[in-house]
């Protein structure tokens, strides 16, 4: 399909999306020929080969009637307005994030304003445009709205940001965020059921969940949640005891320590609380992280306050009382160990492994040890179409590279078949 043939028919779908049977912000553009596919491959975000269009999002005006703000689980405060209700791509919309100060002073935000609304990604409303200036550009008060703490702005942001661990707020949606379905998915308790609890007293804190059967009985008398609904809740707290490490270290929010920063952890041998508690008390041992790739000195930093601060440690030896995993669970491997004491790496694309993590996933199981990004400790990176900087870096350090074919044919060699694993 030629260029001008794409621009016509992007023109032609605009007009058609909003007669459509389901909500989209644009379209994506893909070569269709597979062999081209294969020799730009992926970055490590999103294929090459494809490019997203993204229309023009629809505008509709409303007027601001109040603006209210949120206190997230990190303390960072995000104002939004309150509209007079408009409908914008199959919702009613009755609120519009306003991000934060520099943005509400750059447009000119303030109480009774018309302005104009948008939903970015046809999901997030957000004030575009002012309209009709309010009678003066709202500020948003320097005490948070949540405990009343003094605010602050962190080094380069420019969003405030209440300091205090304890401020409501903050802890409720640190809850939230613990029982998310991509953390320690908890069943039953959801946004409303853990606002609840927590300003009904029944818990305070995230360790208080695994002491909520304690008050069974008196939870079952509260309205809305009755006898089957309480014992969704306390069998989905207690499943979550069983949950992997991996998935409890990041989902107590700490600081730098997400999904991405744990995994390379327990890659390079720091697979329990007990090993990470004893890092952070050795300051040498703390500097060595900074040789795992993919670590910098923002999260040895925040490493650092995370296990020197007394509530986080207190919180971790309740979880541990309460019986939650501290170790990270041993992946399971064969008994021919033939990638022992190898360090793979991965870059481009693969006919043979989609996605490309389940040849690092093999390698795994027959011993060898998968790493993020090529450093001198790597021995092997396997290298497909596509291949940037990841291949130019091993080539340098003199690592072993393998394409696909040499891959399968060493793969052959060490009578591995891999169709029956992947």
């Amino acid at each position: 399909m030629s260029g001008s043939k794409i621009a016509k028919t992007i023109q032609e779908f605009k007009k058609q999306k909003d007669s459509l049977e389901f909500p989209t912000d644009g379209l994506v553009i893909k070569l269709n020929d597979i062999s081209k596919r294969d020799a730009l491959g992926y970055t490590s975000h999103s294929p090459r080969w494809a490019r997203a269009y993204k229309f023009d999002a629809i505008m509709k005006e409303s007027k601001i009637v109040d603006i209210t703000y949120a206190v997230g689980r990190t303390g960072k405060i995000t104002p939004r307005a309150e509209i007079e209700p408009i409908s914008l791509a199959g919702t009613t919309v009755t609120f519009a994030t306003l991000h934060n100060q520099d943005y509400i002073d750059e447009l000119g935000v303030g109480i009774g304003a018309i302005v104009r609304v948008a939903k970015r990604g046809e999901i997030i409303p957000a004030v575009e445009e002012v309209v009709t200036p309010g009678k003066e550009v709202f500020k948003i008060p320097d005490r948070c709205p949540s405990c009343n703490t003094q605010t602050i702005k962190k080094e380069s942001l420019v969003d405030l940001f209440c300091p205090n661990p304890d401020c409501p707020d903050r802890v409720k949606n640190g809850i939230i965020f613990y029982c998310q379905r991509k953390q320690m998915d908890i069943e039953g308790l959801g946004d409303k059921q853990i606002e609840f609890l927590y300003d009904h007293d029944y818990i305070k804190s995230i360790a208080d969940l695994y002491d909520l059967k304690d008050q069974k009985e008196k939870l079952m008398e509260e309205e809305g949640f009755g006898e089957k609904s309480v014992n969704i809740i306390l069998k989905g707290i207690e499943q979550s005891k069983q949950k992997d490490f991996r998935f409890l270290l990041p989902s107590l929010g700490l600081s730098e320590l997400g999904h991405k920063v744990t995994e390379l952890l327990i890659e390079h041998g720091i697979d329990s609380i007990d090993e990470i508690l004893s890092i952070a008390k050795d300051q040498k041992k703390i500097e060595s992280l900074l040789e795992i790739p993919g670590i910098g000195p923002s999260t040895i930093q925040a490493f650092q306050e995370n296990f020197s601060d007394k509530r986080i440690l207190k919180l971790i030896e309740r979880l541990k009382k309460a019986g939650l995993k501290m170790k990270a669970d041993p992946i399971q491997v064969a008994d021919q160990q033939p990638f022992a004491g190898q360090s793979w790496c991965v870059t481009g694309s693969f006919e043979n492994f989609q996605p490309r993590d389940k040849a690092m996933d093999l390698i795994v199981y027959y011993g060898g040890r998968k790493v993020s990004a090529v450093s001198s400790k790597t021995t092997h990176l396997l290298a497909g179409p596509g291949a940037g900087s990841k291949l130019e870096k091993a080539n340098e350090l003199g690592v072993s590279v393998y394409d696909e074919k040499q891959f399968l044919d060493l793969l052959k060699s060490l009578k591995i078949d891999f169709k029956n694993l992947i």
